[in-house]
């Protein structure tokens, strides 16, 4: 199949527009992890669905810390059988909820054009123990409620040995 000039220009312009998109909506929360605004206040892991997960806003399992303007979060997994629920930013009058560890993450934009990052009033880590990966193996990781998301490892190495026969 052949693509005219103008074919191929189009291809190329929806290609870039997807790619600078994709590159905004990563930049806007906080390092790749996957975001949603909702409006009004949470103040547990029940207000979020995870009633079940333990509560923190850090401690040996998770670790976080405020950005020295009091924009942004940090959160770190400290133990990998540590799986992250849910994290909660609030600022303004809305909070996000975020779905993995990482830096940059904060509350949702206040102002006409959405451009105002407002600083935190408060956040928390909805989190549950897991059991840690295992090198070489299959493990399931971050399920959710109603979902099993599993994630493959590349199998552990296999060596012919050699056949003595006598």
């Amino acid at each position: 199949m052949h693509l005219s000039t103008r074919g191929s220009r189009l291809i190329a312009a929806v290609a870039s527009a997807a790619a600078l998109s994709v590159a905004a909506f990563t930049s806007m929360s906080g390092g790749g992890s996957a975001q949603t605004a909702h409006p009004g206040n949470a103040t547990t892991c029940a207000d979020v669905g995870f009633g079940s997960s333990t509560q923190t806003t850090g401690n040996a399992n998770v670790t976080a810390s405020v950005s020295g303007d009091g924009k942004f979060l940090t959160v770190t997994v400290a133990n990998a059988a540590a799986v992250i629920d849910a994290i909660v930013v609030k600022g303004g009058d809305n909070y996000n909820v975020y779905t993995s560890a990482g830096s940059g993450l904060h509350a949702p934009p206040v102002g006409a054009a959405d451009q105002n990052i407002p600083q935190i009033s408060h956040y928390f880590i909805c989190y549950h123990l897991g059991t840690p990966p295992t090198p070489g193996g299959t493990t399931v990781t971050d399920v959710q409620p109603g979902s099993s998301q599993v994630e493959a490892q590349a199998p552990s190495p296999v060596v012919a040995q050699p056949r003595l026969t006598g």
